[in-house]
């Protein structure tokens, strides 16, 4: 009852936290999760879900964007990054991503601006000169090419890792259940990664370490109780 209660609330903090990046992560989870799931579960899952969208669906998005007002205000969810209907890249966050982009690749490929440094007015970052909206860019944009890759290549590791080893597990085993639990809050951070700022908002990547330290400890705890299912002479020999 208390894990039941516990996932609505965090369901009803990520509807009403009114941000995109958090959507977009709630629908990455909740496809990892019908994956994962018995049938059983994934039709009660597709019909809570179902419900929860039309009800408050179009309650929450018109809501969040119906009182946006002024000149850096998005009345339309898509509006910071199309224009008449198509994707532009020549104005608003896209546009940002992509002078960030071609900067570093210009002026310091490799190793980027460092920690400190940051992009001067000719790029047309406007305000974001410091960081990027794409923890991707502003990784490439602080340590450059060399930098981005150490970044991502653990990442992806732990994505096809976790994959593949999930089947190692027994049937319904608790610690099958953390690990799949801890793998669906990496992808609900997969958002906010590509289009987010969690390297200048700390906290994004001390969640995405516990997530990742989770999945660490379901192997080690899944191990550990292994072994002492095994007589010592058995393990002995």
């Amino acid at each position: 009852t208390f894990l039941v209660a516990l996932s609505m609330l965090s369901v009803f903090n990520i509807i009403f936290s009114y941000r995109r990046n958090a959507w977009s992560g709630f629908i990455i989870l909740l496809l990892w999760l019908t994956f994962v799931l018995d049938l059983k579960k994934k039709l009660l899952l597709i019909i809570i879900a179902s419900i929860c969208l039309a009800v408050l669906g179009p309650y929450v998005v018109s809501k969040r964007f119906a009182e946006q007002s002024g000149p850096t205000s998005h009345p339309t969810l898509t509006s910071d990054f199309s224009s008449g209907g198509e994707v532009s890249v020549k104005k608003g966050r896209f546009a940002e991503l992509r002078n960030a982009t071609m900067a570093t690749l210009e002026e310091h490929p490799l190793l980027g601006f460092a920690p400190w440094g940051h992009y001067g007015s000719k790029f047309m970052l406007g305000q974001f000169a410091f960081f990027t909206h794409s923890a991707i860019v502003h990784v490439l944009f602080k340590t450059g090419i060399i930098g981005l890759w150490l970044f991502c290549w653990p990442i992806f590791s732990l994505a096809f890792w976790t994959v593949k080893r999930r089947r190692l597990f027994p049937e319904n085993n608790k610690y099958q259940i953390l690990c799949e639990a801890a793998f669906g809050g990496v992808l609900f951070n997969i958002p906010d990664i590509v289009f987010g700022t969690p390297i200048v908002v700390y906290r994004h990547l001390q969640i995405l370490g516990f997530f990742i330290a989770l999945i660490y400890c379901s192997y080690l705890f899944r191990n550990s109780e292994t072994m002492e299912e095994v007589p010592s002479y058995e393990r002995a020999g």
